[in-house]
């Protein structure tokens, strides 16, 4: 089958084409909005800010913080609440819009994804990877000039490379900072699939 996903389904795409356990089900995959080839942090570090992938260990823990949000001391009363209930809790909690996230559990995930992108051991599928202008700029604090440099942190060994890219553009192209991450990050992964010479 082909696979498509557009912003958070872009990671679960990019997450379904890392898995052992998809190996051969998977004839291609469509990615809009950036596949997940790094972890970009908001300039400001702000609630929504997080790694795209976390530990068995810190899924655990985001898990107890979200019971307790609920008023509950277990899965059995969790599940009496409304829907409504959960998403109110939900909603309080520091980081709400990225509280859980895709877990490194040896299993479905051997490994970071993320790593495992850059070290080419991502199914060798043919890929189409493309953008929606403006994505996720209502979400994120307006990168500027100013901060560039502490967003671009998150790039690691790419990350004067990401500063070059941003240099090029005016002011109001840097303001949809996630869009420019987002390309960038449309770059590295074809990149990636060069080197690794895949498709």
């Amino acid at each position: 089958i082909t696979i498509m996903g557009h912003s958070s389904g872009a990671v679960a795409v990019t997450a379904l084409a890392v898995s052992p356990l998809t190996r051969g089900d998977i004839a291609g995959c469509i990615i809009q909005s950036g596949p997940v080839t790094e972890d970009l942090m908001d300039p400001d570090g702000s609630a929504h800010s997080s790694p795209f992938w976390i530990s068995r260990e810190e899924a655990v823990r985001r898990g107890d913080e979200y019971m307790a949000a609920c008023g509950c001391k277990s899965l059995e009363e969790m599940r009496s609440l409304s829907c409504e209930q959960l998403d109110a809790a939900y909603r309080k909690m520091d980081r709400w819009l990225c509280h859980f996230r895709g877990v490194i559990d040896g299993y479905t995930f051997p490994e970071d994804p993320v790593v495992m992108y850059r070290e080419g051991k991502h199914h060798d599928v043919p890929y189409m990877i493309g953008l929606a202008g403006d994505e996720g700029t209502g979400l994120m604090n307006i990168l500027t000039p100013d901060n560039l440099e502490r967003y671009a942190e998150g790039f690691g060994s790419q990350k004067e490379d990401f500063i070059a890219f941003c240099q090029q553009l005016t002011p109001s192209e840097l303001a949809g900072g996630l869009l420019d991450g987002n390309a960038f990050r449309c770059r590295l992964f074809a990149e990636t699939q060069l080197k690794n010479g895949m498709q």
